[in-house]
């Protein structure tokens, strides 16, 4: 046979697409704090985005401190390995409303030898209650108490939502001084 042959081999390389990274951090913060550093997990380059196409380039590296805002933010993170970006992973952050502070009447009087009075609070969330300005003596949890003698006279409350603690009210119960009055005729009545 007459003619020439020749034979051409082409290598091709496929570059493998990096994995998306795995990120971690809390997801929610007060709203009176900033958020947590988030951390994303990978062997190669990170980059973190604020929007879902990957146009608004706001950080690199593994390691990104958000800043506080009054609503949901979510970030997009990918891997760049110099060939080829990962497919990104979402994370959102979320700020948590301050709880308002219980109300309470601030002083509730007693009368000694009567019992000792109920204390009733409001709050849209969990109510602690401490029988220490530090609030490390929790007492009481819950709107309604019925404090004993041993627990002293004065208390002060917290609405909590989670790891959100509203400003500290005191309330106080105070010893009302007995009188004594004789009615006319009448033995003697002791009053408060």
């Amino acid at each position: 046979e007459l003619g020439c042959s020749d034979t051409v081999v082409n290598t091709i390389l496929v570059n493998q697409v990096p994995v998306s990274p795995v990120l971690s951090g809390d997801t929610t913060y007060c709203e009176n704090e900033m958020p947590s550093t988030l951390i994303a997990s990978g062997p190669s380059s990170i980059r973190w985005y604020s929007d879902p196409n990957l146009s608004n380039l706001i950080n690199t590296g593994n390691i990104y401190t958000p800043i506080a805002n009054s609503n949901p933010s979510s970030f997009y993170v990918v891997q760049d390995d110099g060939n080829c970006v990962s497919l990104p992973s979402m994370i959102t952050i979320t700020p948590i409303p301050i709880p308002v502070a219980p109300l309470i009447e601030d002083t509730t009087f007693w009368c000694e030898g009567a019992n000792f009075p109920t204390l009733n609070a409001f709050a849209n969330n969990t109510i602690r209650w401490y029988n220490d300005e530090n609030q490390l003596n929790l007492v009481n949890t819950g709107p309604v108490f019925t404090p004993s003698l041993d627990l002293g006279f004065v208390f002060w409350l917290r609405a909590e939502s989670g790891t959100c603690v509203s400003e500290v009210v005191k309330a106080e119960v105070v010893e009302s001084e007995k009188i004594s009055a004789e009615i006319l005729g009448e033995d003697t009545v002791d009053a408060c």
